[in-house]
């Protein structure tokens, strides 16, 4: 039940720079994954959160359902990365998946996290 409501009631992705709107959405329900849009192409260093604004954290308690979310990085090409949660390192494997798909302009990273939280989370993705 946690990751089914994770996928109806997902949390903001929250980057700098990154405004979510109607025509570009930081969320696809078909893929069940954040698209980490970027005006780059390439690997790059990229740092989010997941959660909600501390604007609407201050009005009222928004709970969140963080369970092992996916990215899809476009254009990210083959580049090896470490991946940080709240500043830990995970290991890939057991704590997260990486693959690459070919997209439109290149090859795609498609990540996913072996991770679960009830509050906002920091992640990176760093490449090596």
């Amino acid at each position: 039940l946690p990751l089914a409501k994770s996928w109806l009631n997902y949390p903001r992705l929250l980057m700098e720079g990154h405004e979510e709107s109607y025509t570009q959405a930081s969320y696809d329900q078909a893929q069940r994954a954040y698209i980490i849009q970027g005006e780059e192409n390439g690997p790059r260093k990229i740092a989010l959160q997941l959660g909600f604004p501390e604007e609407f954290e201050e009005e009222i308690l928004i709970p969140v359902n963080i369970v092992n979310p996916a990215f899809i990085v476009p254009n990210w090409g083959r580049s090896d990365l470490t991946i940080k949660v709240n500043g830990r390192e995970l290991k890939q494997g057991k704590e997260y998946r990486k693959g690459y798909e070919e997209g439109e302009m290149g090859e795609d990273l498609v990540l996913w996290l072996n991770y679960s939280a009830n509050r906002k989370v920091s992640i990176e993705i760093i490449p090596m």
